[in-house]
């Protein structure tokens, strides 16, 4: 499983930051441990990655096609098939399930229990 984060600056003032202040910030705030990529040169609309989920089955959200605001989530399949979007307010951990059954493994949980 991979996770990535690509942060874009859409709004204006959600990641007005750029490269190592980025990074700086993101880990002060968040701790990620997914790939964070540097912040997209163009908005959330029309970044070649972000055009593709969201035009694929499954790739619209509650309020169309288009990403109204940060923090939305794609889970793609390992054969690149969108599975399903989630909102902003989504949390993560809530999407375990989801994410299991695209890797089709069992239970993540158990998996990283025993570790």
């Amino acid at each position: 499983m991979v996770i990535l984060g690509i942060p874009t600056n859409t709004f204006g003032w959600q990641e007005p930051l750029v490269k190592d202040e980025l990074k700086k910030d993101v880990a002060e705030k968040f701790a990620p441990n997914f790939q964070l990529f540097q912040r997209a040169e163009t908005d959330a609309n029309s970044h070649p990655l972000m055009l593709f989920l969201q035009n694929q089955p499954n790739g619209s959200g509650k309020l169309g096609k288009g990403i109204k605001f940060s923090w939305t989530k794609f889970l793609v399949d390992r054969d690149g098939r969108l599975m399903k979007r989630y909102g902003i307010n989504k949390n993560p951990m809530d999407i375990v399930e989801d994410i299991e059954k695209a890797l089709g493994n069992g239970s993540m949980m158990k998996k990283s229990d025993e570790l």
